[in-house]
């Protein structure tokens, strides 16, 4: 069976493997951000303006999961073949909000950082920045950066009689190669180097100006100790964050920008190279990251998810135990009326209560 599907797909292989990648990316994803969604939520504890920023990433990088599993439906060759128009407006649309959860989950990890820099730095400043309005702004400017691409879009595309995944351009604007040069640079800096630049400088200055605080009666050693326990802890937790998101989406901006300027691969090629079909996995395989680093490094997080998990499973056993209770009640009171009936009939036949025995024959 395997080699008949060699013979009929190209790169049958790698494609399976892309396959197998994304579901596991889409099931880490859901899990583990709502997760993190539900944690939050639940415990009163962890209701600070930091931890509602998290949750806000969180709800964009479950959505991305999401949508990532939804694309197989909505971009899938038999949806664009026997419905064209509608199959290229659902498609190009669901590619919107797909990247525009990226682009929420970067805004939202620049949002952090800026305002753990100014919770330390310019505290009067952070008075006037909540994360609810950081919130809503995120999500506005998202969408705004990547509404061109409902305009232009090169997109995935399932399951054609050929090819298990491919790239094509389903719709092409009249807009020349310049305008489209500076759409790819302009989306690369607004969605991965204004937000790599802005959060790299906070982490550094709030490195600098923790380490460079004077405390009053403790020396140098005692003051490095509660940095590390303290601000420490949860600041190399977001540094954390920030590396993996440069390491993920790095190479696939780069590799936009390069086929922006030197060719249109899309076009001029008879099959995707191999290299950008992983790196657009690399990509979108950045939605569930964040809820193992929260583990790892998020003590508060931790705990709180261990206790909410010995709870949740004392009461699914205070649950399974008052079934059972219930179940040999109903099970004594059926033997009780079923004894009843017995009686009773024993009864009508003109037999007395006393030469009746209930027990089975």
């Amino acid at each position: 069976m395997e080699t008949s599907n060699q013979n009929i797909f190209k790169n049958y292989n790698r494609d399976m493997l892309f396959l197998m990648a994304s579901s596991v990316t889409i099931i880490l994803s859901i899990v583990g951000n709502s997760l993190v969604i539900t944690v939050i939520v639940r415990d009163k504890r962890l209701h600070s303006a930091i931890n509602w920023l998290v949750v806000n990433m969180a709800v964009s990088d479950f959505l991305a999961g999401s949508l990532i599993a939804l694309e197989f439906f909505t971009c899938s060759s038999y949806l664009l073949n026997n419905f064209p128009s509608f199959g290229k407006q659902i498609c190009s649309f669901s590619q919107v909000i797909l990247y525009s959860t990226y682009s929420v989950s970067s805004f939202t990890m620049m949002a952090i950082a800026i305002y753990r820099y100014l919770g330390i730095v310019r505290k009067p400043l952070r008075a006037s920045l909540k994360p609810l309005k950081l919130s809503i702004l995120s999500w506005i400017a998202a969408f705004l950066v990547n509404a061109p691409i409902h305009m232009n879009v090169s997109i995935p595309v399932f399951f054609t009689c050929t090819e298990i995944v491919t790239f094509r351009v389903v719709k092409q604007s009249q807009w020349n190669k310049l305008i489209l040069q500076i759409r790819m640079v302009s989306m690369s800096f607004l969605q991965f180097i204004l937000p790599l630049i802005m959060a790299l400088f906070s982490y550094v200055k709030i490195a600098f100006v923790l380490r460079n605080r004077k405390i009053v009666g403790q020396n140098q050693e005692t003051r490095i100790k509660i940095f590390k326990r303290t601000k420490g802890r949860i600041t190399r937790m977001f540094v954390i964050i920030l590396m993996c998101f440069t390491i993920v989406w790095l190479p696939i901006h780069f590799s936009n920008v390069y086929i922006a300027f030197a060719t249109n691969i899309f076009a001029e090629e008879t099959e995707i190279p191999t290299y950008f079909v992983f790196l657009y996995w690399f990509a979108l395989s950045s939605c569930c990251f964040n809820p193992f680093i929260y583990f790892w490094y998020y003590k508060e997080f931790r705990s709180r998810l261990k206790n909410w998990a010995s709870l949740s499973k004392t009461s699914l056993s205070e649950l399974s135990i008052r079934s059972r209770r219930r179940t040999i009640e109903l099970d004594k009171n059926g033997s009780h009326q079923d004894h009843e009936i017995r009686r009773q009939s024993y009864k009508s036949r003109g037999f007395d209560n006393e030469d009746y025995n209930p027990s089975p024959v």
